[in-house]
């Protein structure tokens, strides 16, 4: 069961009688409702793109790799300036 609702003055929850789709205050979702649809969005194969799964490994594989390149440029120039 699903209800728009909306807070009156007494903090009160007041049920409105616009549909879901134009409710613009808040909306009251039933427990059995709520919990198939939680699941469904932590779990959803679909809530990233295969292009962003793609970037999101291109990252993780690349920035250690540049971290480790970029602190062993620093260090080869560090130790050949002390070396002087």
């Amino acid at each position: 069961m699903t209800i728009c609702v909306r807070i009156n003055g007494n903090g009160q929850l007041v049920p409105q009688t616009e549909s879901i789709d134009a409710c613009s205050d808040y909306v009251l979702v039933s427990a059995s409702d709520y919990k198939p649809d939680l699941l469904y969005q932590m779990f959803d194969p679909q809530f990233v793109t295969s292009e962003q799964y793609e970037m999101l490994f291109q990252a993780g594989f690349s920035m250690p790799v540049m971290a480790y390149i970029v602190s062993w440029g620093f260090q080869t120039v560090l130790t050949f300036i002390n070396q002087r």
